[in-house]
């Protein structure tokens, strides 16, 4: 605790301040209720791109964090090695899906990732790191494939097929972790996107379909036929709402179904390097299975 004492002396705090951590296993903290300091192991250049982010869109008037100066100037504090960052602490909760009046809650979270979009497209490619999708799909299919992970030859194949013509979606920057956990909402609204650290250019649709499969897998959702129902028509409205802001292409909408199973190739491989997370790998491996089984359920009308 120590040292969070000394870094936020570069804020012009004193030893009187009151620290308390949000998460156990992330290094957050709250900060006198008011303000949120946070500690990376990203190098300078990358906290200085997720501050460029941050601060473009506020000018663009997107609802995300914003940062403090220190007493240097600077907008972080670099500690034996380790970035810590501190900002405003933003109103808002994190969403219990399907509370209220969802339906008004999905359409306008569809209108505000658009808008999200609409502003990160004003950035550079240049400025932050370009996703080699197809390069890295192969890479973990074959991880897959050497770890004898439970999935068929077709489902296999189906993946290999969508990386081919993955290239051929709009690309932008995008957020690239968007998921509700990452977003806070006030009285049924949105009001802040949280987390910019994962921002590179890729498929814009990633964003949708990251979150799409994200509320499926928290707590096996997908298994749930009454959930899924609910998922369903949530999602029809978010992408209503998007749709009324910032148009998408017919293959970008199809390509939602394929981009969420090949999204569980990317976890699957990603756990399997993960000790501690290696007991999630066979609950994406059915997840994938349940995504290829259920291609209906990811036909959406926008009309």
């Amino acid at each position: 605790m120590n040292i969070l004492y000394a870094v936020l002396k570069n804020y012009g705090f004193d030893e009187s301040v009151e620290i308390k951590p949000i998460d156990k296993n992330a290094a957050v903290w709250q900060v006198n209720n008011k303000y949120i300091l946070k500690k990376s192991h990203e190098q300078e250049k990358d906290i200085e791109k997720t501050l460029m982010i941050h601060n473009f869109l506020k000018a663009e008037s997107i609802p995300a964090a914003e940062y403090i100066q220190a007493l240097s100037g600077e907008y972080y504090v670099n500690s034996d090695g380790d970035i810590y960052s501190l900002m405003y602490k933003m109103n808002g909760e994190h969403l219990t899906p399907f509370m209220g009046d969802y339906k008004s809650t999905a359409q306008n979270l569809g209108i505000e990732t658009a808008k999200l979009h609409k502003a990160l497209k004003k950035i550079e490619p240049g400025v932050v790191y370009e996703s080699d999708f197809v390069s890295e799909l192969n890479n973990q299919i074959a991880d897959v494939k050497s770890n004898n992970i439970d999935v068929s030859g077709e489902i296999i194949e189906a993946c290999l097929e969508f990386g081919r013509n993955y290239n051929l979606l709009p690309k932008q920057v995008i957020h690239r972790d968007m998921h509700l956990g990452n977003m806070l909402f006030e009285n049924g609204g949105l009001a802040c996107f949280l987390d910019f650290d994962s921002v590179q250019v890729n498929a814009r649709i990633f964003d949708i379909a990251y979150f799409a499969q994200s509320m499926l897998f928290i707590n096996d959702n997908y298994k749930s036929d009454e959930f899924v129902k609910k998922w369903r028509g949530f999602f029809n409205d978010f992408l209503r709402g998007y749709q009324s802001e910032n148009k998408l292409h017919e293959c970008e909408i199809k390509a939602i179904h394929k981009l969420c199973g090949a999204l569980q190739i990317n976890f699957i491989s990603f756990y399997l390097w993960q000790e501690e997370k290696r007991y999630l790998v066979a609950n994406r491996a059915d997840l994938l299975k349940w995504i290829y089984a259920n291609e209906q359920i990811f036909t959406f009308s926008l009309n």
